[in-house]
């Protein structure tokens, strides 16, 4: 190890701190709820068309 390391054949680590992981969690859960939002809107337009109704505007 202290051969590689005089010769610079190894590279730093770094180690999140909490702050850091905490955003992670945050950004994290904000993309799966997102997500969840998505599929949640298309499965209400996909139960209103089988059930004829047709939303007047654009977007639901």
């Amino acid at each position: 190890m202290t051969r590689l390391l005089r010769a610079g054949e190894l590279t730093a680590v770094w180690v999140r701190d909490e702050g850091h992981e905490t955003m992670r969690d945050l950004v994290r859960v904000r993309a799966a709820e997102s997500r969840h939002f998505a599929s949640t809107g298309k499965h209400v337009s996909a139960f209103m068309l089988k059930h004829g109704r047709i939303y007047p505007r654009k977007k639901g």
